[in-house]
């Protein structure tokens, strides 16, 4: 816009230049008119005055025009000059409200900060007590679980004694004499006392069953001589019943690597699960097969079986008494046994299950791998493939 305004004022300076230098010329002209007027020139005269008259319109225009457009070019100026001062207010007005809005901002970043600091604060003494809590806690866990294994000590000693005070009286001479009311009080005596021992160490086994999974303790052992030796304590609770424990093996000696201490846990399960739910008289098969790199265990009964339903629900926790069929004896049935056995097989990475139909009995096939390690990395090689 200045440049216009420039060029306009320079263009009124030359006319102004330029009417200064028309008076002479108008003056020149004046006398010519004169001189032929004199002469009686008269239409010389009137071109002169014509030409005179033209010259002197000529200028009043250019300085109008000039005037106009300098009237014009100030009018744009201020025009310019206001729209610039409605922009520069508006700006300012914006930088205002920035500088609100920048300060609202820091100073709720501030609060958030401080709340932060305070939650923070919060936290770590939260996070104190939670840890004086947790050690607290840990501490009275140690203290429950020493208090239970002198008392699970304890109880064992009064179950085996019985149980061995029972074996003295069917060694006595006189265990013949007795009538068979009293040798079935004996064997009751021997049943009851058999199965709180089973009772009892399920309870341990409920305690223990996540320190089992994570502390498997691998060792070589012949799971053949492992099953021998248990069986050895489970015929005095078969014979209570009057039931015949026999074994099926295919070979003479079966190497395992793995924990004996949960292979011994698992198949007393079995057992005593399967003596518990047989009837008296009745026969318990129990098989010990080497398959290639599995070793399988079967122990199957001549009991009532499991119906369909029981089967759905075999290994899952429910209510004492849930199931339909009851043992045969004078044992209780809180129906843990085939859980633990269940959890105990899977933390060897095997598999357990369960064939049976009402009135044909009941066979339980647990698979477990010869070579814990091996089954192991073959789980991770297959999981990263």
């Amino acid at each position: 816009m200045k440049p216009a305004l420039y060029f306009i004022l320079g263009l009124c300076l030359c006319f102004q230049a330029y009417a200064q230098t028309t008076p002479h010329t108008s003056d020149s002209l004046y006398k010519l008119i004169q001189e032929k007027e004199q002469r009686q020139e008269y239409r010389e005269a009137l071109r002169y005055a014509k030409k005179k008259i033209a010259i002197q319109d000529s200028l009043l225009n250019a300085t109008r025009q000039a005037q106009q457009e300098m009237e014009e070019a100030v009018d744009k100026e201020k025009q310019a000059m206001r729209l610039g001062l409605v922009l520069m207010i508006v700006l300012l007005l914006v930088l205002l409200l920035f500088f609100i809005q920048y300060q609202k901002i820091k100073a709720g970043l501030e609060k958030s900060k401080r709340e932060l600091e305070n939650k923070k604060f919060e936290l770590e003494r939260s996070e104190n007590a939670l840890i004086q809590q947790n050690l607290r806690l840990s501490q009275l866990s140690d203290e429950r679980n020493q208090i239970a294994k002198m008392v699970s000590k304890d109880l064992r000693m009064p179950f085996n004694r019985i149980i061995s005070l029972v074996d003295l009286l069917r060694l006595d001479e006189g265990y013949d004499r007795l009538t068979p009311n009293q040798k079935e009080y004996i064997q009751n005596i021997l049943q009851v006392a058999m199965d709180g021992l089973n009772t009892l160490q399920n309870l341990i086994d409920i305690r223990d069953i996540e320190k089992y999974k994570e502390e498997i303790r691998v060792e070589t052992f012949n799971v053949v001589e492992l099953l021998d030796e248990l069986l050895r304590s489970f015929r005095n609770y078969a014979y209570a019943k009057e039931q015949v424990i026999q074994i099926e093996r295919n070979r003479e000696e079966i190497e395992m690597r793995s924990d004996s201490f949960l292979v011994r846990r698992i198949i007393a399960q079995l057992l005593s699960n399967a003596i518990k739910f047989s009837p008296k008289h009745s026969e318990i098969f129990v098989r010990l097969l080497d398959h290639g790199d599995e070793v399988i265990i079967e122990v199957e009964d001549e009991g009532p079986g499991i119906c369909k339903e029981d089967r759905e629900r075999l290994f899952q926790s429910g209510e004492p008494g849930m199931f339909k069929n009851k043992p045969t004896g004078a044992e209780s049935s809180p129906g843990m046994g085939l859980i633990i056995c269940k959890q105990l097989v899977e933390a060897l990475y095997g598999s357990i299950e369960c064939e049976s139909e009402e009135g044909m009995g009941t066979l339980f096939r647990v698979r477990l791998p010869k070579n814990y390690h091996r089954k192991v990395k073959e789980l991770k090689e297959q999981a990263q493939a």
